[in-house]
């Protein structure tokens, strides 16, 4: 069955959220937080888009961006996947990253 379509806000903030697989962390230290937000300010640039906030949590995240324009599908995958090839080659990890799809 295919997913259902993401609904666009007219504002274009929308506060995000990713899990890690079940029983899997995303940050293991404070080194991996950093290294996500430096993939994510270097993302800001290329997709032009602002954050408001953000909560990295061990098995999660929580970010409050403006898209301005841009496609947030777009910015999310770069994201997950930059920061998943991190994961796998520096914590060794195997297996999915993200439990699923950003909400």
């Amino acid at each position: 069955m295919a997913r259902r379509a993401r609904e666009l806000c007219d504002t274009g903030i929308y506060h995000i959220m990713t899990r890690s697989f079940p029983n899997k962390l995303l940050f293991y230290d404070d080194k991996d937080k950093e290294v996500m937000l430096k993939i994510l300010r270097k993302l800001q640039i290329e997709e032009n888009f602002k954050i408001y906030a953000y909560c990295l949590m061990d098995n999660h995240t929580h970010f409050l961006i403006d898209i301005n324009g841009g496609e947030l599908g777009k910015v999310m995958k770069k994201l997950n996947l930059r920061y998943g090839g991190y994961l796998r080659k520096s914590k060794k990890h195997e297996g999915p990253v993200f439990r699923d799809r950003y909400k």
